[in-house]
């Protein structure tokens, strides 16, 4: 059974983590992001290049849904959509700047 010591250290880690994670949705916030659409950024700032098919696994939505939310990520500047030339495969998002992600 955990002593008050680790319970106390356990919610200044929870509270540190709390503030970080609320000061980074604060920022896809104010720039008029959801919650998918930053979730979405940050799969493709950690794994690279993603078709909508893989964004939507990795994210637990529909890639029709994939493809709605990106309409603002690419109007915004923050991703774009791209066909590979040689294989005319199906649409592939990448990450167009890390400026707008934060890491908790």
């Amino acid at each position: 059974m955990p002593n008050r010591t680790d319970l106390l250290e356990l919610e200044e880690t929870f509270r540190q983590l709390f503030r970080k994670a609320k000061a980074c949705w604060n920022t896809f916030e104010a720039e008029g992001l959801t919650a998918s659409q930053a979730l979405m950024l940050q799969k493709l700032d950690e794994e690279g290049p993603l078709k909508a098919s893989q964004l939507a696994d990795a994210l637990w939505i529909t890639a029709g849904a994939v493809t709605s939310f990106s309409d603002k990520l690419i109007s915004g500047g923050y991703a774009r959509r791209s066909r590979p030339r040689r294989t005319g495969a199906s649409f592939t998002w990448r990450l167009r700047t890390k400026a707008a992600i934060c890491s908790v």
